[in-house]
């Protein structure tokens, strides 16, 4: 058997000549073939090396073609990920809703979430001042706690330090934005504006009474 073959005598060679010579041994052919096969119907292929153009080359589908193909497919389900056209059930949404919510969802982090801005906020599904989310900002839940009522929208809590930090005698309610202004520029501030005050805090004294 010859252990070389030019490129010509291979591209010749029938689909029965090229099956029994790779049934007993590789054809070599100059530097850029390693291994050759004729599996396919239509001659012989090579394998890890640079192949003669035009070999692929598949013509472009016909009108008629793009049609039966149309219909053949028609009705059959989409095997891709994104469903071109699909519309979820108001049932699927509201399903698939309730199960990215509160622990069920992968992002959890036991029910608290830093803003960028440095506040904190806390999950309460059924707090009346909530967001879509479902979270409360902490410190107004804090107050809310303490003075037995939910704050108005209006009214406005003040940190005595960090924004983050939402300890009881770290925070204090006013009335309004306007109160709340004139104590962060250490003007007078009327005592009936200021609904809590956390400097006046007994930790002690308010754990009795709960």
């Amino acid at each position: 058997m010859l252990d070389f073959l030019q490129l010509d005598d291979i591209m010749n060679l029938s689909p029965e000549k090229a099956d029994f010579l790779c049934q007993y041994g590789p054809l070599v052919c100059a530097k850029n073939l390693t291994v050759f096969s004729g599996e396919h119907r239509t001659g012989a292929f090579l394998f890890g090396g640079n192949m003669p153009s035009g070999i692929y080359q598949r013509a472009p589908m016909t009108d008629e073609q793009k049609r039966k193909l149309s219909i053949a497919h028609k009705g059959k389900p989409n095997s891709g990920h994104f469903k071109k056209g699909m519309k979820h059930s108001d049932e699927d949404k509201l399903r698939m809703s309730l199960t990215r919510r509160g622990s069920d969802n992968a992002n959890w982090k036991g029910g608290t979430a830093k803003h960028k801005d440095g506040y904190v906020f806390i999950y309460l599904p059924g707090h009346p001042r909530r967001d879509r989310r479902n979270y409360v900002l902490e410190h107004r839940v804090v107050v809310e706690r303490i003075i037995g009522r939910v704050l108005d929208t209006k009214e406005k809590v003040h940190h005595l330090g960090k924004r983050d930090d939402n300890r009881p005698n770290m925070l204090m309610a006013f009335i309004n934005q306007a109160a709340h202004n004139r104590f962060e520029r250490d003007c007078e501030v009327n005592p009936k504006e200021i609904i809590y005050d956390g400097r006046k805090y007994d930790r002690k004294n308010h754990a009795e009474s709960e």
